[in-house]
This record gives C-alpha cells, sequence and structure tokens, in this order.
C-alpha cells in the first residue's frame, strides 16, 4: 500500500491506538442490489462496459473499504520545518475521513493536539483500537467535522482545548467495557508515495507511441478513460490521491503516485485530467507551459479566478494542446441536427430554441461532487448540455442567462445575441433505473429535433419525419 500524500500545513503521523468514532456520510454512488440493474444497462451500454463498472464499484468497496473518522494517539513522523509539531512529538489525533485500520495518517495541523499524558514516546510497536460506532455520542461540532477533506473546500474549524476535552470525555465514556483489539506493527512498513513502473524505462516503445499520466483513478477513470486509450497512447503514470482506491494490486508496468502535482520530470507527452473537478486547470496549466497535449474532462475550471489564469497561460502559449472533454459537442447527432435544422446552410434564419430535461442520479450526502469546491450541478453536470447548445449555435455569446432552484429541480436560462435560447430543467427526483435520463427537443423555424436518452434521435418538420436513427453508445 502507498501512503498517502503529506501537503504543507499536514503531519504524518503513526498510529498506536485509535477509536472508531463514526462513519462518513455515504460518499460512493450506491447502485440498486436487484438482478435487473445490471441487465438494464446491457441493453442500453453493452455487456463490456457493465462488466467495467460492475469490476470498478467492487473495488472500491472491497480495496477502498469502509471510510470513518475516529480519534487516535500516535507519533509525529513527518512534519514542516518550524512548524507546531515535530518529528517526535506524542499527539492526539482526530481523523476525519480514513481507513479502519491505516498504520499511518495524515491530518491537517489543525486536528492535532500535544498528547502530554504520553510524552516521550517512541514509534509505536503495535496498534490497538476500539470500535465506539453506534455507542458514542459526538459533541456538535465535532460531528459536523466528521468527512471533512482537505479537498473539499470547506472551511477548517480548528477546535481549541476545550473542544479536545470534550471530545475525549465523549470517548472514554462510550469506551467502557469494550474489547481493545490490536494488530501488530513491531515492523512499521517505510513511507511510500510513489510505485516506479518499467514503463518509463521504454520510452515510447517500438510503435512510437505517447506516453500518458492520468491525474485521477476514480470509477469514471477506470471504466471511461483507461478503455479509450487507443494504441497510439500508453498510459505510464497515475496520480490518485485517495491510497486506498489505488490498493496493492497495481499493474508494475505502471508508475503510481498519491500526489496531486505532476513532477517536473514527468517524460508524459499527453497530460489526462479527470480528477476532482477544481484540480482539472493545474493540468492544463502544466501541459501549456511544458508544450505538451492535455485532455481536460469537464468542467475545466471551476471559479472565475481559475478561468483568468487559464485564458493568460492560453494566450501567452505559442500553440494550444489543450482538449476540453465536452464530448457531446462531437457526437453524430450534433451532425445530423445541423443538416436537420439547416444551419450549415442558412445561418442568420430563425433563432434556435433549444429545451432540454435532464434525471440526474442522485448523489448521496457525502460525495465530492457535493464539495463547496466542485461548485453546483451546473459546472459539475449541467455543463454538458449548456456546451452542445453554444456549439449548435455558433459559440454565439450570450445577452442573459440566469439560474435558479424550483423546488428539487435547477433551472438554467440562456439567451444568445442572435434570440437564440436554452432552457434546461435538471433534477434527481424520480426513477433512476437507467441511470442519467435526457430529453432534448431542438426547434428552429418549421423543423424540431427530438433526442433521447442519446439512443433515439427524430427530426421532422410540419409534413414529415426528416430523420429516424439509432445512436450506439456501447463504449470501446
Amino acid at each position: 500500500m502507498l501512503d498517502a500524500w503529506r501537503p504543507p500545513g499536514a503531519c504524518r503521523v503513526a498510529l498506536r491506538s485509535f477509536v472508531v468514532l463514526a462513519d462518513v456520510a455515504e460518499a460512493r454512488v450506491r447502485s440498486t442490489q436487484h438482478w435487473r440493474a445490471p441487465w438494464n444497462y446491457v441493453r442500453r451500454v453493452g455487456a463490456r462496459q457493465v462488466v467495467r463498472k460492475v469490476v470498478s464499484r467492487v473495488r472500491e468497496r472491497v480495496v477502498g473499504g469502509p471510510s470513518v473518522a475516529g480519534l487516535g494517539r500516535g507519533v509525529v513522523v513527518e512534519a514542516d520545518a518550524g512548524g507546531r509539531f515535530a518529528v517526535g512529538d506524542a499527539v492526539l489525533v482526530f481523523v476525519p475521513r480514513g481507513g479502519l485500520l491505516d498504520e499511518r495518517v495524515v491530518v491537517e495541523e489543525a486536528w492535532l493536539w500535544p498528547d502530554e499524558l504520553s510524552q516521550p514516546v517512541a514509534p509505536p510497536e503495535g496498534l490497538r483500537w476500539r470500535e465506539l460506532r453506534g455507542r458514542v455520542v459526538l459533541p456538535e461540532r465535532w460531528a459536523a467535522r466528521v468527512g471533512w477533506s482537505r479537498w473539499s473546500g470547506a472551511p477548517l474549524d480548528a477546535p481549541d482545548a476545550e473542544g479536545w476535552r470534550a471530545l475525549l470525555q465523549a470517548a472514554a465514556g462510550a469506551a467502557e467495557g469494550v474489547e481493545v483489539r490490536g494488530f501488530d506493527v513491531r515492523a512499521p512498513s517505510a513511507v511510500r508515495t510513489v510505485a516506479w513502473g518499467t514503463r518509463e524505462e521504454f520510452g515510447r516503445g517500438r510503435r512510437g507511441r505517447k506516453r500518458v499520466t492520468l491525474v485521477g483513478y476514480g470509477h469514471y477513470a477506470r471504466t471511461c478513460v483507461v478503455p479509450l486509450l487507443g494504441d497510439g497512447l500508453v498510459l505510464t503514470r497515475v496520480h490518485e490521491v485517495n491510497a486506498g482506491v489505488l490498493g496493492a494490486a497495481r499493474d508494475p508496468r505502471v508508475t503510481w503516485a498519491v500526489s496531486p502535482t505532476l513532477l517536473d520530470d514527468d517524460p508524459c507527452d499527453v497530460v489526462v485530467a479527470a480528477g476532482f473537478h477544481h484540480t482539472h486547470v493545474d493540468a492544463a496549466l502544466w501541459a501549456l507551459a511544458r508544450g505538451r497535449w492535455a485532455i481536460v474532462e469537464k468542467p475545466v475550471v471551476t471559479t472565475r479566478a481559475q478561468l483568468r489564469v487559464l485564458r493568460d497561460a492560453l494566450d501567452g502559449a505559442e500553440v494550444s494542446r489543450v482538449l476540453a472533454g465536452y464530448h457531446r459537442r462531437f457526437g453524430e447527432e450534433l451532425a445530423w441536427a445541423r443538416e436537420d435544422l439547416r444551419l450549415d446552410g442558412a445561418p442568420d434564419g430563425p433563432p434556435l430554441v433549444y429545451r432540454a430535461m435532464v434525471h440526474e442520479v442522485a448523489l448521496p450526502a457525502g460525495h465530492w461532487y457535493r464539495w463547496p469546491a466542485s461548485g453546483t450541478e451546473i459546472l459539475s453536470n449541467a455543463c454538458h448540455w449548456i456546451d452542445q447548445f453554444l456549439a449548435l449555435t455558433g459559440w454565439r455569446p450570450p445577452l442573459r442567462w440566469a439560474a435558479r432552484r424550483v423546488g428539487a429541480q435547477v433551472v438554467v436560462e440562456v439567451v444568445l445575441v442572435d434570440g437564440s435560447s436554452m432552457v434546461l430543467t435538471l433534477t434527481s427526483a424520480g426513477a433512476s433505473r437507467h441511470g442519467v435520463r435526457e430529453s432534448v427537443e431542438i426547434a428552429r423555424g418549421d423543423r424540431a429535433v427530438r433526442i433521447i436518452d442519446g439512443e433515439s434521435y427524430v427530426a421532422e418538420d410540419h409534413q414529415r419525419v426528416l430523420r429516424v436513427a439509432r445512436l450506439r453508445r456501447e463504449a470501446p
């Protein structure tokens, strides 16, 4: 297993005792366990893609394990020079989100407190732990800290001495009579944040394939990005900040790193960004500064500040090699719509009227799409349909736009300078038998196009049906 990455301002702590206080709010999408669920998907995307998705979800649960919050005692084994804590300090540590039996944890200094009862202390020889889930009632402020992540963008509310005292009292009271368990770590493993692979030794290989560094190895990357790397590309390096997802069964040909940032000496030709949304722009900037290709999943940026930095970098680059992952603009249905709505032959005709109803899969409370750093549903998902609308209209600038919540729905309205308009409704209310569902209707003059679930396409005018087609959804 690789250790977690340690950012500035955080410490790496070797645990010697730990009490499990609470489950972290479910962060992974849980599909229905009914046997019909995979069959429904097989008919839509094909058996091969369904197998990929099932294997990926099982891997998350088996390799990643449960995510818990807890309180521990341990010794600092890595720290910033001049920080509040130094190597060898005995500390109390609150882990807002971690694995069940982590040998070492990385937490911000705010989650540490001097452990006067244990000074001085040597590195631990064994880890003892108690299971208190369901037995302890956390003080309100501590309960609110369960599930906090350094990537979330949520503020870090550092507890004071009184807060630590309240937490210790709650844990001590609940621990009475609870069995102490443990396992032996008398020969602690070495701290390791990179596992070097063999592919980098051979450069581009015999067929001149371009080397790819992938940033982010979550469910989407495993099931959609990696399988699409064709003969001209070879995966040589992966950066994934969640070390638990990587586990111990890694491809030895690939270099695996838990750092979120690419290294200056990375020899890749192409960077693919598929991690947390607010980190996408970093990969694009890294590639632009070095003349490499960057394929950046949506959204490319999540704030106006990121947009300004990226635009400046693009303006200053000799060659722009950044590709945005808005695949809908390249779909065959868009080419048909341009022809059937006569957009290519009469671009100055009637304005476009675009209506979309989109049903999303309901996300659990702890899902990272809900983090402040990830932005809203518009940035995370609705951007696909907004991009499709703008692509159809030739990227005309907006005259005005608005977004509002109507009960359980998000409604986006856009009007362009030529009078073209879009109304998009996004909701997770309802059945998720087929995952994401959509109904898109595009009208122009006396013609209209309907696209249902990315599978069926119909174009018609007042007199006749112009085109009926089925769209292929099976992934390569």
